[in-house]
C-alpha cells in the first residue's frame, strides 16, 4: 500500500530499464527474485490502464545504446530518455522541470478557405 500512494502522490516516476529490470518485469527472472519489481510494474501497468490522467508521469530511463530495448512494452511508448548523454540527461532534466527546449509556435491568423 505504502508503495502504491508514493507512485499515485509522485508528479514522476523514473523507471530505470536495465536488462534485468526487464527480465524481472516479464517474469524470465528465478523463482522469488525480483518481486519487488513485479510488485511496482503491475501498480504502474494498471495505472496507466485505468487512469487518465498525465501518462508523461512514469519516465522510462536507460543507460547506453542498448539492443534490443529494454523497456518493458507497455513503456514503449512514452517518452524515454538515455540518461547516459549530456543530451538525453539535460531533456530528462527539461521534462521533470517542464522547461521544454522547443516551444511550440502559435498558429497564425485562419484564412478564410473558398466553398
Amino acid at each position: 500500500m505504502w508503495m502504491q500512494e508514493q507512485i499515485r502522490r509522485a508528479d514522476f516516476v523514473a523507471i530505470v530499464c536495465t536488462a534485468t529490470y526487464l527480465n524481472r518485469v516479464e517474469r524470465r527472472e528465478s523463482p522469488g527474485k525480483g518481486r519487488g519489481v513485479l510488485w511496482e510494474a503491475t501498480i504502474i501497468y494498471n495505472m496507466l490502464y485505468s487512469e487518465d490522467g498525465d501518462l508523461q508521469k512514469f519516465i522510462p530511463v536507460f543507460f547506453g545504446d542498448i539492443y534490443p530495448s529494454p523497456i518493458p512494452l507497455p513503456l514503449c511508448g512514452l517518452t524515454r530518455y538515455r540518461i547516459d548523454t549530456p543530451d538525453g540527461y539535460e531533456d530528462l532534466y527539461r521534462h521533470v522541470t517542464k522547461q521544454p527546449r522547443y516551444e511550440v509556435p502559435s498558429l497564425g491568423k485562419l484564412l478564410a478557405a473558398p466553398s
